[in-house]
């Protein structure tokens, strides 16, 4: 593959009795690891193997340890978000001044 994991790919990956087993080994809640593919996916509904495989190991714990995980991935999309509108707020403050100085 492409080293991303789609929506699709994971809810067929996710009827494997072995994908299944997998994570209740680890002590991860299927339905959590769906929320949790969710809020991990880019804005093209894509999640890297690599982050995916990262932060399921930080959903085992029960609710709290993956409530905790839900938390800190929103936070670092807010964080995105403000730093893309801080960039904007600079940007166009710079057009306004360079406009102030035309007239």
């Amino acid at each position: 593959g492409d080293g991303f994991l789609s929506q699709e790919e994971f809810d067929e990956m996710l009827l494997d009795p072995k994908v299944r087993g997998w994570f209740s080994i680890m002590g991860v809640d299927v339905f959590e690891t769906s929320e949790f593919f969710r809020l991990l996916a880019n804005g093209e509904g894509l999640v890297s193997a690599e982050e995916f495989t990262k932060c399921i190991p930080r959903l085992r714990g029960g609710a709290r340890a993956q409530d905790l995980m839900a938390v800190r991935i929103r936070a670092r999309q807010i964080s995105a978000s403000v730093d893309c509108v801080s960039k904007t707020v600079a940007d166009m403050s710079k057009v306004v001044q360079h406009l102030q100085l035309k007239s």
